[in-house]
């Protein structure tokens, strides 16, 4: 088995702790209608994290890989308008983007909704390869699934590394997301330290392990979206007062 730890500060060593679970055995546990809540911590923090958890989650491995590598090309409309929903507080929203999972080598367009009870729906369409333009086709996809859109356009890449939980007694799945880089073309960022959780549910449920295990850190609920982030941090004509304080804190956790 290759734990795939490179530059991972240990993390990988933690994870030999933990029973497999496979691609295949996943759709049980898909959750796309769902309850997410996330979290933000340190990547210092992970390894002791996940040395508590080995006995309540199984983590997924492809190919006796358990750190996968990913990466995003999100779309968005000319005025970047899914951006300004999530920054203005709208509750409906929506994301468009394009996933590679680099490790199984499947590539998806995802549209992401999420809608005022709080659930976040993921629709997705399997695709050939990675891409960084929407085809005809492609858009016609998004346009079932949200208000008719004349033209999508590229505004985002980014790529992280993830390890994915599952656990073994309910329907929940817990992803943690670190080495985060953005880029727009132009200009590019890294938040290598910052890590992204996010707990994956049915219905929410704040009383399994993985709650507490994060509580018993000090480590709260945390509204963040990776996309946002990117595009605040790397455009500088965009709307993003209100996302100040979430990138002061990003920026106190990841120095600290």
């Amino acid at each position: 088995m290759s734990i795939n730890n490179s530059n991972c500060g240990g993390i990988g060593a933690v994870l030999v702790a933990f029973t497999p679970i496979f691609l295949e055995d996943m759709n049980e546990v898909s959750l796309m209608n769902r309850i997410d809540t996330k979290f933000i911590c340190n990547r210092r923090e992970l390894a002791a994290i996940l040395a508590r958890a080995a006995d309540d989650y199984a983590v997924l491995e492809i190919d006796g890989v358990r750190i996968m590598d990913y990466r995003n090309q999100y779309f968005d409309t000319e005025n970047k308008q899914f951006y300004l929903d999530h920054h203005n507080g709208k509750k409906d929203r929506s994301k468009v983007r394009i996933r590679e999972y680099v490790d199984s080598g499947l590539v998806f367009l995802e549209v992401k909704r999420k809608n005022n009870k709080g659930r976040t729906r993921k629709t997705r369409s399997r695709i050939p390869a990675f891409q960084k333009i929407l085809s005809k086709d492609d858009l016609n996809f998004v346009n079932k699934l949200l208000p008719k859109q004349e033209e999508l356009f590229p505004t985002l890449q980014n790529s992280f590394r993830r390890i994915t939980l599952v656990s073994q007694n309910s329907r929940e799945r817990v992803t943690f997301d670190w080495q985060l880089n953005f880029n727009n073309h132009e200009k590019s960022t890294r938040l290598e330290e910052l890590v992204v959780a996010e707990v994956k549910q049915a219905s929410y449920d704040p009383s399994t392990p993985m709650f507490k295990l994060l509580r018993m850190h000090r480590i709260m609920p945390y509204r963040i979206s990776k996309y946002c982030i990117g595009i605040s941090s790397l455009y500088n004509d965009v709307k993003s007062n209100l996302f100040k304080e979430k990138l002061l804190r990003i920026n106190k956790i990841t120095t600290a």
